[in-house]
């Protein structure tokens, strides 16, 4: 019986750092998306005459997930302490995920040369 109890454990500590390792690939590419999206919008050229487009994405949708990103890191500031409950690591790496997605897409029209 101990040793059934000693197996859930190290299977549910193999699940919690699976979790904590894509937890950290995410907030690591959240990081280097977020950076890209504010150095896009920062660029002397686009910042002196506000501009419709960046490349074909319109300016005005990178600043919403720009915002949304930035309020995400303060959400995750605040519930730091709360990150060791393996819901709230899920959570945040699902949001964290469909943010990145939304970045890679738009980074990618940015990058698109405007017809």
């Amino acid at each position: 019986m101990n040793t059934l109890i000693q197996d859930n454990g190290l299977s549910d500590n193999v699940r919690f750092q699976r979790i904590v390792t894509r937890w950290s690939q995410a907030l690591k590419e959240f990081y280097e998306s977020y950076t890209q999206l504010v150095t896009c919008l920062r660029t002397p050229e686009r910042s002196q005459a506000f501009r419709v487009y960046i490349g074909q994405c319109p300016t005005r949708q990178l600043i919403r997930l720009v915002n949304a990103m930035h309020r995400e890191l303060g959400k995750l500031d605040k519930d730091t302490d709360q990150l060791n409950q393996v819901r709230n690591l899920t959570s945040h790496t699902l949001l964290l995920n469909r943010l990145n997605r939304q970045a890679k897409s738009s980074l990618y029209l940015v990058g698109s040369s405007a017809s």
